[in-house]
């Protein structure tokens, strides 16, 4: 069975062993294979992914297809490695899956607004204030500030009332985004699968937990009242998160205006519709106390959920990473070193014996080359407890541990971890 995420990250982070407090004067070395078989193989499946010019190729049914079919190529392409960035969510989707074993990257479509700097409009006429103040009813502009009316004299002698203004342009874009899922944030049912139609996720549940600040939520066009009333973020305390968030003091980067928003995508009947359909429900709040329907959106059957499973297990969706392969051999291996660095100290540092009748003992507590020792003993009257070292007939058994975790992980120093021609197990989407 697979081990909990938090040891995972631990034998990835190489941090010391339960009960490595109470060695004294021992060796603390961890080893690092499980960090070693992550990075090596999250280099290499990036490189098989990110070497094709094309991620992703459309192919026409019949000749009247072959246009539309270059023209999706190019679209999606473009999307996936020039709007976003290929290898900014490559990478934790494989690391993660490595790690956990299970990556989920998803893709979001939302509206993102805007705002430049102020510019200030110097004598605006109110013939124009008018149009400006349209403007910023409809959502175009913001006027921060508007000056004292003064009055300007043009030809004729016709008067003319003006101010000036500083405001700012609001510019709303459509953006359509590739982000990675935390498997800690990842919310599925338990009957989750890999889909062979499509080769997603086959779950009746899936969706996603992510921060928010209130003030974006409003931007986005939620509710307002609703979104004020949800409450503040909090940090999640179970095991993975704060191992993540351990170099970072146990922050998680929660402010005051955050809230916990959650992605869910389901099939169930809502208002008065008498059948069940596909839909997107934006849940904010805890979602396990009294959590508030923000918004709920109805979509196709194709939830946007890819998922990446390095080792997986028949008829689930949850499967083996890196360090459930070799956690046990990771442990052995570092007790085994251990000791082999323990004897090879006590080899080379034995213990003295000192006769104090003819020796001064203060000489010797601080050796160093050259040292100058008073004796009335030819001999120096200090003998050596040697320690035989045989720590050496441990090192063909670490090399030869070594070595069968490259037969476990598809990856090592002595072997290619993966061909490029072989079918991999990634949940890659199919169109249709």
């Amino acid at each position: 069975m697979p081990i909990s995420r938090k040891p995972r990250f631990q034998h990835y982070k190489r941090e010391a062993l339960p009960g490595d407090d109470k060695l004294k004067g021992k060796s603390k070395w961890v080893s690092p294979k499980v960090q070693q078989h992550v990075d090596w193989l999250t280099g290499q499946l990036i490189r098989i992914f990110d070497a094709p010019q094309n991620v992703v190729e459309f192919t026409g049914v019949g000749p009247e297809d072959e246009a539309i079919a270059r023209q999706q190529t190019q679209v999606v392409n473009w999307v996936l490695k020039r709007k976003n960035k290929h290898g900014a969510y490559l990478h934790p989707w494989i690391q993660n899956g490595l790690l956990t074993g299970l990556g989920v990257v998803t893709a979001e479509f939302e509206t993102i607004t805007d705002e430049s700097l102020p510019r200030l409009l110097k004598a605006v006429p109110n013939e124009r204030l008018e149009a400006l103040l349209q403007q910023e009813e409809a959502g175009q502009i913001i006027i921060e500030e508007r000056g004292e009316a003064q009055t300007q004299v043009g030809p004729m002698g016709i008067t003319t009332e003006t101010r000036d203004l500083k405001i700012r342009t609001i510019n709303r874009r459509s953006c359509f985004s590739i982000l990675s899922v935390k498997p800690e944030d990842f919310i599925v049912s338990k009957d989750a699968r890999f889909d062979p139609e499509t080769g997603g996720i086959y779950a009746k549940i899936q969706g996603h937990r992510k921060i928010v600040s209130k003030s974006d939520l409003i931007e986005m066009g939620f509710d307002k009242e609703k979104v004020n009333a949800l409450p503040a973020a909090s940090d999640k305390l179970d095991g993975i998160a704060l191992e993540r968030a351990k170099d970072l003091a146990g922050e998680q980067g929660t402010g005051p205006d955050d809230v916990e928003v959650y992605t869910i995508y389901t099939k169930a009947k809502l208002g008065k519709d008498k059948k069940a359909r596909h839909y997107r429900l934006t849940i904010g709040g805890n979602i396990e106390n009294k959590p508030v329907l923000i918004d709920y959106t109805e979509v196709s059957k194709y939830y946007p959920y890819a998922a990446f499973c390095p080792f997986p297990i028949a008829d689930t969706l949850f499967g083996l990473g890196i360090a459930d392969r070799i956690a046990d051999d990771h442990v052995l291996m570092t007790r085994m070193y251990r000791d082999v660095l323990n004897n090879l100290n006590e080899h080379v540092n034995p213990i003295k014996i000192v006769n104090q009748d003819v020796t001064n003992v203060e000489d010797l507590l601080n050796p160093h080359a050259g040292k100058v020792v008073r004796s009335s003993d030819p001999e120096g009257g200090v003998k050596f407890n040697a320690v035989p070292f045989v720590g050496a007939d441990a090192i063909p058994v670490i090399d030869q541990l070594s070595q069968s975790l490259e037969f476990s992980t598809g990856t090592g120093p002595t072997m290619i971890g993966v061909n490029a021609e072989l079918p991999t197990h990634f949940g890659n989407r199919r169109q249709s």
